[in-house]
């Protein structure tokens, strides 16, 4: 697991590394949003022509779409609740993101071409955030709360079945991110630190084995794979 390539934000001091790095390869970095308010959690679709991310622009949590030159930003929903962490289907226009609509935090489908909504089903009554989709499109995964300071992680279909357990030990376990080739999650944990350092783990779901890639006094969060998982 430790051969695994990760793009993990660990300190501002890796993300000036990261910034310096970018320049040296002659990349140019724009600012697409230009508002007092925080935006987040942006992400390409599968085709890289739109960008989904979060808002409180309005007041509460919205998301919005944008091309990527950051121009026709809009709000996808006109909702009173907080609608937040949108992430792409892997290579249709489907997002996946977590609202309380209807009082607690659930996971809901969006397609973008019909603007048909569903929420997926699935059969625990807590509340449920940072879903991501699987490589294949038809299963997902995501962060099931206990209390603060308990996070598990589950499987489940995108039809609110084979719902499946794959990190469950009474701390955070949080962010969870499927591998390019599904075989495996990478996420966040504390369940070493005594609840109070975030440290990386890489999970094969196949043969059930976990690593843990990060030991620092710092903290160590917000993990994701290279494009090829290696």
């Amino acid at each position: 697991m430790n051969s695994y390539k990760l793009i993990c934000f660990f300190t501002l001091i890796f993300l000036f590394s990261i910034k310096l790095n970018a320049q040296d390869l002659d990349y140019k970095e724009e600012q697409l949003t230009h508002n007092s308010f925080d935006n987040r959690y942006a992400s390409y679709n599968s085709e890289g022509n739109l960008i989904i991310f979060e808002s409180n622009r309005d007041g509460n949590w919205q998301i919005y779409s944008m091309d990527v030159n950051g121009n026709h930003q809009k709000r996808l929903f006109n909702s009173k609740s907080n609608d937040r962490r949108p992430t792409w289907h892997p290579s249709k226009n489907i997002i996946l993101f977590e609202s309380d609509r209807s009082g607690r935090s659930k996971i809901y489908s969006y397609y973008l071409s019909s603007r048909v909504m569903s929420k997926i089903p699935i059969p625990l009554k807590g509340n449920k955030s940072f879903a991501q989709f699987a490589p294949n499109g038809t299963e997902l995964v995501f962060n099931y709360k206990i209390n603060d300071n308990n996070f598990n992680i589950y499987r489940i279909s995108l039809k609110g079945k084979r719902l499946k357990s794959v990190i469950k030990n009474g701390h955070k376990n949080l962010q969870p991110h499927y591998s390019p080739r599904g075989d495996a999650i990478v996420y966040f944990s504390r369940k070493h630190t005594k609840d109070k350092g975030d440290e990386i783990y890489a999970y094969n779901i196949i043969i059930k084995e976990e690593a843990r890639l990060t030991n620092s006094p710092q903290h160590s969060f917000s993990p994701n794979w290279s494009h090829n998982g290696r």
